[in-house]
């Protein structure tokens, strides 16, 4: 077989997925999806990876159910370059029939979205839980139904959507399950918690929180992935209140339980490890950041979680004066970061924040440390980034730092002396001339 050579597919993938001699024209079509539609990025995922999992799980079944599920990305196709969002509704509508509502359609479109670069994929899944809620006829499907919908548009950032639903679902639970303990009642009670505490309703939100707590310790035991979940929830509410210690003790828990039942738990470490610095335990929390990031490793977590934690670990370890472990951190979490660029990450201007910001604290270590040559190339790097996203204070910032590694190997030059006077010049323009770190600049270069 020989697919057409468009240089953003993988080839053996889809040889395997689609292995019959005369099936070549579909193995092109499916490169092409990925390449012009979808934004499927397995080409640049290692096997192994969830989106690679997921691809082959997409495609797996005998000739004509591939067949169907290539079709079925062929009409998603066709629907959105036609009519948009009103031309998903349509198809879902003509897939998602009162006959199959609850069966291979949806599970099909369902796999599908996951596939989808995450606004198509939400988008697709919005609709079809539109599509099954107008379909349901009874209260306990409509119920479970709204709970996911409003989980789906609080992802989207719809909350305002989202709270009427949650409402709606929490009444037809009681409703059905009036006078007792029911898993889907206490699950809608910490759905409906949780976005009031979001939305700041902190005093309404929390005993109810905790009341769901209450409800899933009774049906599940003390060790269970929902109690898990909703001590974490918990744990970022009394982080959010200034409660430290309150918040370390529900994130240990919601750790204890994820490794007791063999789920992955390096993430929340992290969180403890975080939350251990804000508290200003810096060697405790360096502590914990080394066994996050060996559990995010052992547990093959995404690039991101990886990153974020060991840039987190090198600040610790800078603050904690361990500067030669602190600049490789800095240099292992800016190799991610740029990995994750390269394979054409999702969010590309968050990674390039963080790695801007990596940048800028490596280079600023590397000149406190004495080694200014060697922190001209990330200071450069850094200023380089922070021009490209045009954010202009952070801009000021690197062309200062730049300026004083550029003065310190040959003071007075005039290059040190040009940053210095373009960063100034940036503050007074987006900040004022009285800005105190404007007046601050100006006096350092007085």
């Amino acid at each position: 077989i020989t697919p057409t050579a468009t240089g953003h597919h993988d080839v053996l993938l889809n040889v395997e997925v689609l292995h019959e001699r005369d099936e070549g024209t579909l193995c092109s079509f499916v490169c092409e999806i990925q390449l012009e539609l979808l934004d499927l990025r397995v080409e640049n995922e290692p096997a192994g990876t969830e989106l690679y999992r997921r691809f082959r799980g997409y495609f797996r079944g005998g000739r004509r159910e591939r067949q169907q599920r290539v079709q079925l990305i062929a009409e998603v196709r066709d629907a959105v370059r036609s009519r948009g969002a009103r031309g998903l509704e349509h198809l879902v509508q003509r897939i998602v029939t009162p006959e199959n509502g609850k069966i291979v359609p949806v599970r099909r479109l369902d796999a599908l979205a996951d596939l989808l670069e995450i606004a198509h994929g939400d988008q697709l899944r919005e609709v079809v839980l539109r599509r099954r809620l107008e379909l349901s006829t009874d209260n306990a499907d409509r119920a479970v139904i709204l709970n996911c919908l409003a989980l789906q548009l609080n992802r989207m950032n719809r909350e305002d959507e989202a709270r009427p639903m949650l409402d709606e679902a929490l009444s037809l639970h009681q409703g059905l399950h009036s006078g007792e303990v029911h898993a889907d009642t206490a699950t809608s009670i910490c759905n409906l918690a949780i976005s009031l505490i979001k939305d700041g309703q902190l005093v309404e939100g929390r005993p109810m929180l905790e009341d769901g707590l209450r409800q899933q310790r009774q049906l599940h035991g003390d060790v269970h992935p929902l109690v898990a979940n909703t001590l974490r929830s918990l744990g970022e509410i009394m982080r959010s209140m200034g409660r430290y210690d309150q918040s370390v003790q529900h994130y240990r828990e919601a750790q204890q339980i994820q490794q007791q039942l063999g789920l992955p738990h390096g993430e929340v470490l992290a969180r403890i490890a975080f939350l251990l610095v804000e508290q200003n335990r810096v060697p405790e929390a360096a502590a914990e950041y080394e066994r996050a990031i060996a559990a995010l490793r052992e547990e093959n977590a995404s690039p991101s979680l990886l990153a974020l934690a060991v840039g987190e670990y090198a600040m610790a370890l800078e603050t904690q004066g361990r500067e030669e472990a602190a600049c490789a951190a800095f240099v292992e979490a800016v190799e991610i970061r740029k990995e994750l660029l390269r394979a054409g990450a999702e969010d590309a201007d968050a990674h390039r924040s963080q790695l801007a910001t990596l940048l800028s604290h490596h280079g600023g270590l590397l000149f406190k440390l004495g080694r200014v040559p060697d922190a001209i190339v990330p200071l450069t790097h850094a200023l380089a980034m922070w021009r490209q996203m045009q954010n202009h204070v952070q801009v000021a910032t690197a062309l200062n730092n730049l300026a004083c590694a550029k003065d310190s190997i040959n003071p007075g030059s005039e290059e040190a002396l040009q940053l210095a006077q373009e960063a100034i010049r940036l503050l007074e323009t987006h900040l004022g001339p009285h800005d105190p770190k404007t007046v601050r600049y100006r006096s350092m270069w007085a």
